[in-house]
């Protein structure tokens, strides 16, 4: 019997599995691991720290030739910037850029800084949030129409908040998001310190496979 495939795609709410914090200790058994371990599975993606939703769809969820059976999708901020290799434009580290350049000239972003200038530029003069948010639900409404055909589960959580007046009508949900439900730090895997918390997330995630349909919603408890 082939084993069950699970693959997190995301930001940085799912990039750190079992090996924890940058590899080098291991104090928790995340969400992730809990998961994987309860369905004997094998993990075929993690999620990539500082990421756009658009490289959720774009770099990490296509092409969608060889999905796993188990799609966990954590949509993050609607205001970060999309570019195929320098992928964690996000906006307050894109804002900060010049004046942490000068303090420390390999401030994370090496030889991109073209990339980080023009990040900062567009936050400062062209950035407009109510525009960010109607473009972010726009871009939900697609992939929700992109997975509607593939014989997949499909899982739904929200690093930071849901989009008002949005629901999915293709997978299963979880809410609420994150950041608002839990005590989060930068440094904890997948900013999530505490074993009880990530016990949680396994367990609305035990049950949206368990109890699959399309448009379910859970509420972690």
């Amino acid at each position: 019997e082939l084993l069950m495939r699970i693959g997190f795609f995301g930001d940085s709410f799912c990039e750190n599995n079992r090996e924890g914090f940058l590899g080098l200790t291991k104090t928790i058994e995340s969400y992730i691991d809990l998961t994987v371990d309860h369905y004997d599975a094998k993990l075929t993606n993690t999620g990539v720290g500082g990421s756009s939703h658009w490289d959720l769809i774009l770099n990490q969820f296509m092409p969608n030739d060889n999905l796993p059976d188990v799609c966990i999708f954590l949509w993050t901020d609607h205001s970060r910037l999309y570019h195929k290799k320098v992928r964690q434009l996000r906006l307050n580290s894109a804002i900060e850029y010049t004046e942490s350049f000068k303090i420390n000239p390999t401030y994370s972003f090496g030889m991109h800084g073209k990339v980080w200038k023009a990040a900062e530029q567009f936050y400062k003069h062209l950035y407009d949030d109510k525009k960010s948010k109607i473009e972010y639900t726009g871009s939900l409404l697609y992939f929700d129409n992109l997975i509607k055909d593939i014989d997949k589960k499909f899982i739904h959580i929200w690093s930071f908040e849901q989009p008002d007046n949005f629901a999915w009508t293709t997978g299963a949900e979880i809410r609420p998001g994150l950041a608002s439900k839990f005590n989060t730090e930068d440094i904890a895997p997948n900013h999530l310190p505490h074993q009880e918390d990530n016990i949680k997330i396994f367990k609305a995630i035990q049950y949206c496979i368990d109890n699959y349909s399309n448009g379910l919603t859970h509420e972690i408890c």
